[in-house]
């Protein structure tokens, strides 16, 4: 995720460890310059998690408090950032869960496998934001057969037959529109996957 910032990781760490030793003491303001750089990030996370933008701006109210009293737990050596964003993610689940309990059925299409950890779960949540927005750059045509394929789980048989075009057509369009949405989102790619997709 680029930006402004050009520090390096190195660089980032220890201009955390400076804030969170600052914090730790009580500083306030030393507090909100670590926390408000991870706002729009955070609520972005909490929105995905919780399908609900009340119940996800109070998740991030209450990362926040959380991460203000756990202050001093946190190794002054280590970023600040995914310590925060792993906080935000186990209190999320925990309403997930919680939720489920009472109503008995889950509220999010958004709903992370149990053995996902923190992390995994907010790269999922941002490629999934990076994969709609390069998809609705996409002619009017790629976007229908990608959405088709890729979310749906159709056939190139069945979008061809849906759509009137040829199965080769079709091909062309996924294999066209996969080469776009490769360079538009920059994801590690799983070659086991891709060489499986090619294949279809």
């Amino acid at each position: 995720m680029g930006g402004a910032d050009s520090s390096s990781p190195d660089e980032s760490t220890a201009n955390d460890a400076a804030l969170v030793a600052r914090a730790q003491r009580g500083d306030g303001a030393a507090f909100d310059a670590l926390i408000t750089p991870l706002l729009p990030r955070a609520l972005r996370v909490a929105r995905r998690l919780l399908n609900d933008e009340h119940d996800a701006e109070d998740l991030v109210q209450d990362a926040c408090l959380r991460a203000l009293d756990r202050i001093e737990q946190h190794d002054q050596q280590r970023a600040f950032g995914p310590w925060f964003m792993r906080l935000l993610v186990n209190l999320g689940l925990n309403q997930q869960k919680s939720r489920r309990v009472r109503r008995h059925q889950p509220l999010s299409e958004f709903t992370p496998s149990v053995s996902a950890t923190p992390d995994r779960i907010v790269e999922d949540v941002e490629i999934h934001e990076r994969f709609t927005v390069a998809v609705a750059a996409l002619s009017a045509r790629q976007r229908q057969i990608v959405m088709l394929h890729e979310v749906e789980g159709w056939t190139t048989t069945d979008i061809s037959q849906e759509l009137g075009l040829s199965p080769q057509t079709v091909r062309w369009h996924l294999h066209d529109a996969r080469h776009t949405l490769r360079d538009a989102l920059h994801l590690l790619r799983d070659p086991e996957r891709e060489a499986t997709s090619e294949n279809e």
